[in-house]
């Protein structure tokens, strides 16, 4: 996991992040897989941030195999305050 500090909505926050590839998104449901890391679950926000190629897009554009940079808050590593589709290696 890595540190950084973003700003989500109103509040600049601490914020943990990883990568990995979608394995299932359903509801406010995702989980994503890393080589090293293994799954990661989360429960999305209802205000989650979606960014592709740096531009906001909807939450319906990712699909199944699509790496992603998920951020959590510092305090909270379950829920995905972000989502940023991410290159593949």
């Amino acid at each position: 996991m890595t540190t950084y500090t973003a700003t989500h909505g109103e509040h600049e926050a601490p914020t943990e992040a990883h990568c990995g590839r979608i394995i299932t998104m359903a509801g406010d449901r995702l989980v994503t897989k890393s080589d090293t890391n293994g799954e990661h679950w989360h429960t999305i926000a209802h205000d989650v941030q979606v960014t592709r190629d740096g531009k906001p897009c909807r939450l319906d554009d990712l699909k199944l195999g699509v790496n992603v940079r998920v951020f959590t808050r510092h305090d909270d590593e379950t829920t995905a305050i972000g989502i940023e589709c991410v290159p593949r290696d």
